[in-house]
């Protein structure tokens, strides 16, 4: 299986909007291609901060995969 990593995306012109996204993939790489096919195209051109982690410890024992978080 996969590693899990969390890639956390900021966006927005005038307020600053976070999105969480949760992936797996073999390395860092493409957990970042991964992540990109989910941004939604809404908002891709008002990206501006992707930050990449490996995902908690708690997703790597076989714990649920938290709900995607919607775009605030």
């Amino acid at each position: 299986m996969d590693p899990k990593f969390q890639v956390t995306v900021r966006y927005g012109f005038r307020t600053l909007r976070y999105l969480t996204l949760f992936v797996e993939a073999p390395d860092a790489a493409g957990a970042l291609r991964a992540a990109a096919e989910e941004i939604p195209p809404e908002i891709v051109s008002e990206v501006d901060l992707v930050e990449l982690r490996k995902a908690p410890a708690s997703l790597d024992e076989g714990g649920s995969r938290p709900p995607r978080a919607g775009l605030s």
